[in-house]
């Protein structure tokens, strides 16, 4: 739960992401896909609904992934 992360955990996650979003940006499916869900709920990241719904998209289109999938339902 976020209420109970201590500034270390925060970190933490902050670097996770960092090195996410390299895998992402090297065309990692599952690793975009993640990036979106992020983007999605803010989790770490400034919340992008444009974004996450461009990789959901691609992701979905491309892959045919249903966790991309249930997301775009989500957004729409």
């Amino acid at each position: 739960s976020k209420l109970n992360l201590t500034k270390e955990d925060v970190k933490d996650y902050r670097a996770a992401y960092f090195y996410l979003s390299k895998a992402a940006s090297r065309g990692h499916t599952k690793a975009r896909e993640e990036m979106a869900i992020a983007y999605l709920f803010g989790d770490y990241l400034a919340r992008n609904l444009t974004a996450a719904r461009e990789i959901f998209e691609d992701i979905a289109s491309n892959k045919g992934s249903p966790r991309s999938q249930f997301y775009l339902g989500f957004l729409y």
